[in-house]
């Protein structure tokens, strides 16, 4: 069964028609329809401006492509390799949690705009770009102590006054 839904899957892959190659467009003209499309589609500028930044990344990187449909799988493996390995302003290295919000960044940019949105290009080179592993970061609680000490800072401050509890399960001091 395994191996006829293997075969199954290379013929649809070896035959399958060709998908529609769009036109080959510059970095500036996908930069352009970038902006004039997310001024009319409700984001706000703080998205145009991260997706400016992501393509001034990965445009600087790769100065010799012509255009976003330049950018191959491989490329984009190698520019998180690049860009886990290369100081920062303040000579150090990117954290792991930076790069991999770029990363997921440049693969909502490709497959949301340059290619459901826009199709200026024909995939997703960043899909399959296993982000760095990034430590889980802790959570810290309050203690009882501390809650107690709070709710007694707060009763100093401002009094009798009704204040919400902050912490589910807090005992009512």
């Amino acid at each position: 069964g395994q191996a006829t839904e293997a075969a199954r899957r290379i013929i649809e892959a070896e035959y399958a028609p060709a998908p529609d190659r769009p036109d080959k467009i510059t970095w500036d003209e996908a930069i352009e329809r970038l902006k004039a499309r997310l001024a009319t589609s409700g984001n706000r500028s703080s998205t145009l401006d991260y997706y400016l930044k992501c393509v001034r990344l990965v445009r600087g990187f790769y100065s010799v492509t012509s255009g976003p449909a330049d950018i191959s799988p491989g490329m984009a493996a190698a520019w998180r390799d690049a860009v886990m390995s290369t100081e920062n302003r303040r000579k150090k290295l990117p954290s792991a949690h930076y790069v991999a919000g770029l990363i997921n960044g440049l693969s909502a940019l490709w497959q949301k705009w340059f290619v459901e949105d826009l199709k200026i290009v024909p995939g997703n080179p960043w899909e399959d770009v296993t982000p760095p592993k990034a430590d889980k970061l802790p959570v810290k609680f309050a203690t009882d102590e501390q809650i107690e000490h709070f709710y007694g800072w707060t009763e100093s401050r401002f009094g009798d006054w009704p204040f919400p509890k902050l912490f589910l399960g807090a005992k009512a001091y």
